[in-house]
């Protein structure tokens, strides 16, 4: 606690940020939650989800501001959590929508072959299977990629299914779970 004395604010990053508990603890201090997924389809839809966020009722009561990316995600938020009504705010995420269609309409330029690794958690509200279909678009437009994906989870299989029903193997590998070497 003593830690944030120097602070007007203090914002919590993430909905399953382990901060959240002791910040709610603070006193004279804005405290502000910023939530960057559809909080309640996280939170029914893991194991992992409902564990890390069977608490965050009581911890949000005690917080300024809840941050969330759309008026949806407030609707459902506020059915879920009515006491946390007044407190939730939508700031959308900002995208240059119109900058990314012209850049998208320009001739395509022969880039060099780009690498991605993905460590991820295989759960619907990932959504990897709508990054597999835009993989296979960019495939199809003969983008140069190789893209691993490292993690496990319910929909692993799913995605694995889709890269070789597609011919895609060859530039989308699956490494499932890993030991951390360190």
């Amino acid at each position: 606690k003593e830690d944030y004395k120097a602070f007007d604010y203090v914002i919590v990053p993430f909905e399953n940020s382990q901060f959240k508990e002791k910040v709610s603890q603070l006193t004279k201090i804005k405290k502000i939650q910023w939530i960057h997924t559809d909080y309640c389809a996280w939170q029914d839809q893991t194991e992992y989800g409902r564990l890390q966020s069977q608490h965050d009722g009581e911890y949000w009561e005690n917080f300024d501001t809840i941050v969330v990316l759309a008026e949806s995600i407030k609707k459902r938020l506020a059915a879920r959590m009515p006491f946390l009504e007044e407190k939730i705010k939508v700031v959308p995420n900002v995208m240059p929508v119109e900058k990314i269609r012209s850049l998208s309409e320009r001739k395509k330029k022969q880039w060099p072959k780009v690498k991605f690794v993905t460590v991820c958690r295989f759960e619907a509200v990932k959504e990897i299977p709508r990054l597999l279909r835009v993989l296979k678009q960019l495939y199809e437009e003969e983008y140069d990629f190789q893209w691993t994906f490292i993690g496990n989870g319910d929909e692993l299989q799913w995605c694995m299914d889709f890269v070789n029903a597609n011919g895609l193997a060859h530039v989308i590998e699956f490494m499932g779970k890993q030991d951390n070497p360190y």
